[in-house]
């Protein structure tokens, strides 16, 4: 594990300067004490925060490109698909709409690359997220500290986060800091939250070897594992994690106040015999069959209709959160089947 001192960090601020300017900040040094030195850096350390974007919450909303404001960076599925808007300043990181997920990197590790090549945070007014997630709170982490995309323990964090974010950890090993910035899925989303889990990042990248606090306990349910053959197994208390072990496509089904919230996830994108982005508009169609039917909306936004990616999605998202879909869990069981 690499820690920075601060010798370290000093000597690589040293190396942007040219011979000139090491020779005045040389001169300058002479006369300036340890006190005038802490305070300058200090108000420096200001005017550069005061210059960052503002973070926006826009709590289960998604956008799609064309509907993009002028200065402003979206993250991991607040605007859908990966998009670069020269004209208006503003670019979407996102890794779940039109990529291929066993090459594309995840939302941090996109960021971290990209101010590495010359993106200038401080170009932007604001930042938009849609959800807190490992990958979301170390991505607006890095936009506000941009100099730490040189730090090699930074990056050693944010590649192992991004690596799991976007192939799970049936194949690499989770960070420690990645579940406890992670909130479970049935916890309500707030600025507060968020900010936590900022403050959480601050914390252990000051001090990796300081104790983190416990990590939430990650939901177990119902479990349902399919095989290429038609069959499936029904599986009670187990995870995504254990049943990679025996499955490659796996749905997992936790029950809300109404209905069920509905998880479905392939190994990867080489598990060639399932389509999950396929089958998941094909229960989009369904699950619009079923508010027909019942005579209900869904949540306004193209991503919460049975949204994700080409690994991972999930059921819908109403106005009332304590609703899932309002499929049976028997006909989606069905439907997997008659996609396979």
């Amino acid at each position: 594990m690499t820690i920075m001192t601060v010798k370290d960090t000093i000597a690589q601020a040293l190396e942007t300067l040219t011979p000139d300017q090491l020779l005045n900040l040389q001169k300058a040094m002479n006369d300036v004490t340890a006190d005038e030195l802490v305070e300058t850096i200090t108000e420096l350390n200001k005017d550069h925060l005061s210059q960052s974007p503002i973070v926006k919450f826009h709590w289960n909303s998604s956008i799609i490109p064309f509907d993009m404001e002028p200065n402003t960076i979206y993250l991991d599925g607040s605007c859908r698909g990966f998009a670069i808007e020269t004209g208006i300043n503003s670019v979407s990181f996102d890794h779940h709409n039109d990529c291929v997920r066993s090459i594309t990197h995840a939302t941090c590790v996109q960021v971290m690359n990209a101010i590495k090549m010359g993106l200038d945070p401080n170009r932007f007014a604001e930042i938009i997220i849609d959800d807190i997630d490992a990958d979301t709170v170390m991505s607006v982490w890095l936009l506000l500290n941009p100099h730490q995309v040189y730090n090699p323990y930074v990056v050693e964090t944010v590649n192992a986060i991004g690596l799991v974010d976007a192939h799970f950890d049936n194949a690499f090993d989770l960070h420690p800091l990645h579940a406890v910035i992670s909130p479970l899925w049935n916890v309500e989303r707030t600025e507060e939250l968020f900010n936590e889990c900022l403050a959480l990042v601050d914390y252990h990248i000051a001090d990796p070897d300081a104790v983190l606090p416990p990590a939430p306990k990650r939901p177990r349910g119902l479990m349902y594992g399919f095989r290429k053959n038609g069959t499936f197994e029904r599986v009670e208390d187990s995870n995504f994690k254990e049943m990679y072990q025996n499955f490659d496509v796996v749905m997992m089904v936790l029950p809300l106040k109404k209905g069920h919230n509905v998880t479905i996830g392939k190994k990867s994108e080489f598990v060639m015999w399932f389509d999950l982005e396929f089958a998941l508009i094909q229960l989009a169609k369904e699950e619009l069959k079923a508010c027909d039917e019942q005579k209900v909306s869904l949540y306004a936004g193209p991503s919460k209709n049975w949204g994700g990616s080409s690994t991972v999605g999930g059921s819908a998202r109403y106005d009332d959160q304590s609703q899932g879909t309002r499929m049976e869990i028997d006909f989606i069981v069905e439907k997997i089947i008659s996609m396979i």
